[in-house]
């Protein structure tokens, strides 16, 4: 009887080790996933400000998430501050504020820092969006590539959101 608990006081202790292993493991991965340079950081912040200074919070942090989404994915550079800077194969890829100097002139808003920060932390509200466009304001040119070339997630404040 004594062996038989000992055994199972064991096996428990195992299983919960190997839960604690694999738990690291899962909190290096995501570690690793989001880290960045401050340089990201600071043009991460810029950015969804530029892009998304008038949107909720909500709104920010689906921007801030098509980003992180890129960075992801192996279609776009591996880092933020390329990513931003990225032209692609074609102009609607590329994020407008850096074309017109607007990433330069912003002050970014405690929102847009909170909204971020939470972005980074894994609040998601994409469904894995890569592009957005805020079609009242972009070229016809381009909304128009959005609409052919894309598929059409959800519309959310002022932007579309594609993959």
């Amino acid at each position: 009887m004594i062996r038989t608990e000992t055994v199972a006081k064991l096996d428990v202790g195992t299983r919960m080790i190997q839960a604690l292993e694999a738990a690291d493991q899962e909190t290096d991965d995501l570690t690793q996933q989001m880290r960045m340079s401050d340089k990201d950081y600071e043009n991460l912040l810029a950015i969804v400000e530029a892009e998304a200074g008038g949107e909720d919070l909500d709104g920010k942090i689906m921007v801030t998430n098509v980003i992180l989404n890129r960075v992801s994915s192996d279609q776009f550079p591996d880092n933020v501050t390329s990513v931003i800077w990225d032209s692609g194969q074609v102009e609607a890829h590329s994020f407008s504020p850096t074309e017109d100097g607007r990433i330069y002139t912003v002050t970014v808003s405690d929102d847009t820092r909170e909204a971020v920060n939470r972005a980074i932390d894994g609040d998601d509200l994409s469904q894995g969006a890569l592009y957005f466009i805020a079609k009242d304001q972009a070229d016809e040119k381009n909304v128009k590539w959005f609409d052919e070339k894309l598929t059409f997630l959800f519309a959310h404040g002022g932007h579309s959101f594609y993959i």
